[in-house]
């Protein structure tokens, strides 16, 4: 997509006649000397994450509390690479003649836009690794990452226990079951994911015909398994529908659940004092 996006913005059909972006022979030398300093500051990115990631694994892990990969985020270490290579792409489409007027006019001033931001954003993520990797630094990113998550994980909380409410107020024939009920027809997940949905007006619709009663096996943000109950459908016409299995949605759930990362990350915090007694010592 961002390929794309970068494709559209050269093909936009502006005129310049500024400087050596006014002459193709002269706009195609900028261009490559661009590429060659562009790549010479990705090369000194590259140097930089190896350095920033062996004193993260050596001295910082333990104050940051994360991954490397969230390190890496936090600092916009990957981010500064994507960029770098996103220009040198854009000015090797240029150098292609990809783009309007390109090597020259309004598509080799694209590529030098893109190269002076790469440079401002190279310093920029240098500066902010440095600053990183202070302990008080490192501190405030542990900090910063564990009331995110509290917010996730109450935000969690609160949409379960509203689905709940809704589930109790409502005057269909629809409850929530724990224990499968006897005599009953089971709807079955037909992949595992989590629980993004339950649509009960389009499941009490689905059963007015069959003179049925529903009870909920599972809840918004729930993760299933495939074959994992739904719902259950008591009632003697009872009978599997397409229109009652949809009514329960079901997408890909995150890789770790709030309340799950919540509690890993309070579980790593140091005891009281710890760190300050180490130091000392």
């Amino acid at each position: 997509m961002t390929i794309l996006l970068a494709a559209g913005l050269l093909a936009v059909p502006v005129t310049v006649t500024w400087g050596p972006l006014a002459s193709s022979t002269e706009s195609t030398g900028y261009l490559q000397a661009l590429w060659v300093v562009v790549a010479a500051s990705l090369g000194l990115s590259v140097a930089m994450i190896a350095f920033a990631f062996q004193a993260f694994v050596s001295i910082g892990r333990d104050v940051h509390g994360g991954t490397l990969r969230e390190f890496a985020d936090e600092t916009l270490l990957l981010d500064a690479i994507g960029f770098g290579m996103l220009t040198l792409v854009i000015i090797g489409a240029v150098l292609l003649h990809v783009g309007h007027e390109s090597p020259h006019g309004w598509a080799a001033a694209c590529a030098a836009v893109f190269s002076a931001a790469t440079l401002a954003v190279v310093l920029y993520v240098i500066n902010r690794v440095v600053v990183s990797l202070d302990e008080r630094e490192l501190l405030r990113m542990r900090s910063r990452r564990l009331a995110r998550t509290v917010q996730r994980a109450m935000f969690e909380q609160l949409r379960e226990q509203a689905a709940e409410s809704i589930l109790i107020s409502t005057r269909m024939p629809i409850r929530r079951a724990y224990l499968p009920p006897q005599n009953s027809l089971a709807i079955r997940a037909r992949a595992a994911g989590e629980v993004h949905d339950v649509k009960l007006g389009t499941l009490a619709r689905a059963m007015k015909g069959q003179g049925c009663t529903a009870q909920l096996a599972v809840s918004i943000g729930n993760s299933v398994d495939k074959d994992e109950p739904l719902i259950w459908l008591l009632g003697a016409q009872a009978r599997s529908s397409w229109a009652i299995r949809r009514a329960v949605r079901i997408g890909r759930g995150p890789r770790q659940k709030p309340s799950q990362a919540l509690l890993e990350q309070l579980g790593q915090l140091p005891p009281t004092g710890s760190a300050g007694r180490t130091r000392r010592t």
